[in-house]
């Protein structure tokens, strides 16, 4: 995927490439602002450890097909990108799992919102929220919803943040990972972001990674979580490829669209 930007996301896409072989269905991320979301160089995560992780996935002929990532953050609701949600397809959600084909639960979902000012040409207010199907998800150590960062809470330079994911862990593949990844990445500064992105970049957005291109997210990471100190500080959304140099990942920052968030879950 191509993107306005970073290599979790070249536009992160989600496992578009994996699933337009399937589907037959166009992507309509920019050429150039394709989301790859993979975790690259990342290590597998334990079990309960991101208790609020689910996957995203395309209900198709064949049955689900692996999507995106998303976050809970209640027994009814979850946060995803914009982009994952961008097609006429219907979805599920897959909790409590370290695998996206298998154990937990399958949830349908009733419907996916896209902030009203999602921009597909350049990826702004790339976040969406899904209503789940009934009944309300009960937690237990392996589900739980995530906390979201306020901009008292907001995430700063330098700060080690946690991206995680089912996304590609090998940038010349599509197929997604088993096994539910993690790779650390640090917090980049606005002037580091813009360094990298120029003009591409908004207020809505957030930088974090190498600009050695060690680790990153990839294809199918798109909508998951970034999170420092436990908090969810963004979400995937694009990139220039993955693990590029000088391509940090870029994420639509948690904070900025905190308050559509309340609006449209009653306050959650």
């Amino acid at each position: 995927m191509n993107a306005p930007g970073n290599t979790i996301g070249s536009m992160r896409t989600p496992a578009l490439g994996y699933l337009l072989s399937l589907m037959n269905y166009p992507n309509k991320a920019p050429e150039i602002m394709q989301m790859d979301a993979r975790i690259i160089n990342g290590t597998e995560t334990t079990e309960n450890e991101f208790p609020y992780q689910i996957a995203l996935m395309a209900e198709t002929n064949g049955g689900p097909s692996y999507y995106c990532g998303a976050f809970l953050i209640s027994s009814r609701y979850a946060v995803t990108a914009a982009h994952c949600v961008d097609s006429p397809l219907a979805f599920s959600v897959r909790v409590g799992s370290l695998y996206h084909s298998r154990g937990g639960e399958k949830r349908l979902v009733d419907s996916a919102m896209k902030h009203p000012l999602y921009d597909p040409e350049s990826n702004d207010f790339d976040v969406a929220v899904l209503l789940l199907a009934p009944p309300e998800l009960a937690f237990s150590r392996y589900v739980q919803p995530a906390q979201l960062a306020s901009a008292e809470s907001d995430a700063r330079a330098n700060e080690l943040g946690v991206a995680t994911g089912w996304g590609t862990i090998n940038p010349k593949t599509d197929t997604p990972s088993n096994t539910l990844m993690k790779v650390n990445l640090p917090i980049l500064s606005r002037e580091e972001c813009e360094g990298a992105y120029g003009a591409a970049i908004t207020a809505r957005m957030l930088c974090a990674g190498y600009f050695d291109g060690r680790h990153d997210a990839c294809q199918g990471d798109s909508g998951g979580p970034l999170a420092v100190g436990g908090k969810v500080v963004g979400v995937v959304s694009w990139g220039y490829g993955c693990a590029q140099e000088g391509c940090p990942g870029v994420y639509t920052s948690i904070s900025s669209v905190r308050q559509w968030i309340r609006e449209v879950t009653d306050g959650v």
